[in-house]
């Protein structure tokens, strides 16, 4: 029975990824472990867990869910690595009426907010997580 292993050389920068392959192949001769391997390249398989998210590629800020809302809301944004943000919430006079901050892993964050005591009308959010920056509009109906 004979056997290969070889791996690299990979460079990967902190918070960075890379997909990589590997095959298990086994053969009597050198001419079977040749076969096998050919044959390897050429089967592509995917093995994530079920419900596992590819991690985003750049920071994305997404229209919130449902809008209109009463009274509450979901948040969502894709952070490309690990860090710190500030969700914060405007009225339309630019004062702050919702600030929440926290440290997430790279993948999609999601805060439900509650508008409870607030009148209707439009209101901006902002999300901040270091270079990034965003903003949409939201309304909220009663």
């Amino acid at each position: 029975i004979y056997q290969l292993t070889a791996a690299g050389p990979l460079s990967i920068p902190p918070g960075g990824n890379e997909i990589v392959s590997f095959a298990l192949i086994s053969g009597a001769t050198e001419a079977d472990i040749r076969d096998a391997a050919r044959r390897a390249t050429s089967v592509p398989t995917d093995v994530s867990r079920p419900g596992d998210q590819p991690l985003p590629e750049r920071f994305v800020l997404y229209q919130n869910a449902p809008n209109p809302f009463n009274p509450r809301t979901r948040i969502a944004f894709d952070l490309p690595r690990a860090g710190e943000y500030t969700l914060t919430v405007y009225n339309v006079l630019g004062q702050v009426v919702f600030r929440q901050s926290g440290e997430a892993p790279p993948g999609r964050v999601t805060v439900d907010w509650e508008a409870d005591g607030l009148s209707s009308g439009v209101y901006f959010y902002r999300v901040t997580a270091g270079e990034y920056e965003a903003t949409r509009k939201m309304l909220l109906l009663k």
